[in-house]
């Protein structure tokens, strides 16, 4: 198959592209090649292994048990086409050089990082739970309100700790946060096998930084980021195709995300493909979570529509301040989130690109009905002796003058527009408004074509009035789309990684 791809010389359709990541995102069977046969690893077989507990991007994960210290471990290894691949096995690498100065709670500890190594490994603390994502799926209801937000305040409180270290993880999803069981003394005795149903049981421990960043890295190191990750928990800015600087406000949204799903058991954008995820992601609203599970107060739901707003300047700026809104929230306090009011959401409507293109097609639809109109008009005219014609032949002068003079200009122009012809926006949008205002004088004063002789003032109104409608909703779309257009606008060279702007 690689010979293939290294002798074809054209590059994989967009389809052809979200068919594999199709193929990588869903679950699949355990694959023979990726179950290693090692029993041991490390220093003398100190490690020995048990059983494999999970998968990541870069790696497989087995719990193991330390011969030397005498107590059960977690160890990561990289996966065989990591192996294979420099760049992945870099991120490999990266993760362990990355985390391995981290102290805190809620962060997986590393225990030692063998890179040398054949297979290289990472040994890290074994948690006594399963992750959360597993966790969820054994759910048949939602978690209550207050047990789902003191879960995601000591999420925030990791999320906080790593972005003051420098580090973002750019990859948080349930599959990522270990559940570290915790036991009081009470409970020394309690059946393991029991089912716990509570989130209190568990601490939230992240782990997985195979896609982590450095804040201040070059955004010329970031191409990679479009094609990897988890689409339902990625930021709309990390999907976008154009190299984008990594920013703290990609992890509130996903901690946003972690929040609605614990809330509903479901994502806020559902798809049965990559490509369905990353367009809802991108252009359509999230469900309604209020609607999803009716408890929910509206604080609550303000708090994670801020976490999850499209535009990163609308997020929390840092997961600290997610974190105490939650805390008010919590004591009954008044939260800092405020609902976005429609006038920004019809400033957002406006400025997305796809509106240029709506207001296009609307545009070549009018035209087009209009010439059709007129068309039929001409022919009614050689054939219905009744028209209250003055003079025919001045009539189809008129008829041709107006076609080539407006309607076929705007017609190829909206054309343009739909094909993305930044240059044919302005043309179409002042000579639609021109159109309109020769259809509104003609009402109100005399036609400055078409003299037909009209029996009374609303027969005149009659035959313009339906066509003034039509070309007026064409002519405000294109105004509205002037943000869209202006937004669109090609960007002036900056300083790199000066910006993360979605």
């Amino acid at each position: 198959m690689n010979e293939h791809l290294e002798s074809s010389s054209q590059l994989p359709t967009d389809s052809e592209i979200f068919a594999r990541l199709d193929n990588l995102w869903k679950p699949k069977a355990d694959s023979p090649a990726l179950n290693m046969m090692i029993t041991q690893i490390g220093p003398n077989g100190r490690y020995q292994i048990i059983r494999e507990v999970g998968r990541g991007g870069f790696g497989v994960v087995y719990q193991a048990y330390d011969t030397e210290l005498q107590r059960f471990i977690a160890i990561k290894l990289p996966r065989p086409e990591v192996m294979l691949n420099a760049d992945k096995l870099r991120r490999f690498e990266q993760e362990a050089t990355m985390t391995a100065a981290f102290d805190h709670p809620g962060v997986v500890p590393i225990f030692e990082a063998n890179l040398s190594h054949s297979p290289p490994y990472i040994a890290s603390a074994f948690c006594q739970g399963p992750d959360l994502a597993d966790w969820l799926d054994s759910r048949s209801s939602a978690v209550p309100p207050r047990q789902a937000v003191e879960f995601i305040i000591l999420v925030c409180d990791a999320v906080h700790y790593i972005h003051l270290q420098g580090v973002l993880h750019r990859d948080l999803k349930p599959a990522n946060i270990m559940l570290q069981l915790q036991v009081s003394d009470e409970e020394n005795h309690r059946d393991d096998s029991e089912k716990r149903t509570s989130l209190t049981d568990y601490l939230p421990r992240l782990t997985d930084f195979g896609l982590s960043k450095i804040i201040e890295e070059s955004i010329q190191q970031t191409r990679a980021s479009f094609l990897i990750g988890t689409p339902a928990y990625m930021a709309p800015e990390q999907l976008e195709s154009r190299d984008i600087a990594p920013t703290r406000e990609a992890d509130i949204y996903a901690i946003g995300v972690l929040l609605f799903e614990i809330l509903s058991l479901q994502t806020p954008y559902e798809g049965v493909s990559y490509l369905q995820i990353v367009d809802q992601v991108r252009s359509h609203s999230p469900l309604s979570l209020s609607g999803l599970n009716s408890d929910i107060s509206a604080d609550l739901v303000t708090i994670c529509k801020k976490a999850m707003a499209k535009v990163p300047e609308d997020r929390y700026r840092t997961a600290k301040s997610l974190k105490e809104d939650l805390e008010r929230f919590l004591n009954g306090q008044a939260i800092q989130a405020r609902p976005i009011s429609q006038a920004t959401v019809l400033r957002r409507w406006c400025q997305r690109p796809e509106r240029i293109t709506q207001a296009g097609i609307m545009a070549f639809l009018t035209h087009s009905l209009i010439i059709t109109w007129l068309l039929f008009v001409a022919v009614a005219l050689s054939n219905i002796s009744s028209f209250g014609v003055i003079n025919k032949q001045s009539a189809y002068s008129e008829m041709a003058f107006v076609i080539l003079l407006f309607h076929a200009p705007l017609m190829l122009l909206s054309w343009f527009t739909i094909q993305k012809k930044r240059w044919a926006f302005w043309p179409l949008t002042i000579g639609s408004a021109l159109v309109d205002s020769v259809m509104v004088y003609s009402i109100l004063f005399s036609p400055l074509v078409f003299e037909f002789d009209y029996n009374t003032p609303l027969t005149k109104i009659s035959i313009y009035v339906g066509l003034l409608i039509v070309c007026s909703i064409q002519t405000g779309l294109l105004f509205l789309a002037i943000p869209a257009w202006m937004q669109a606008r090609p960007a002036k060279v900056s300083k790199i990684g000066s910006s993360g702007e979605s």
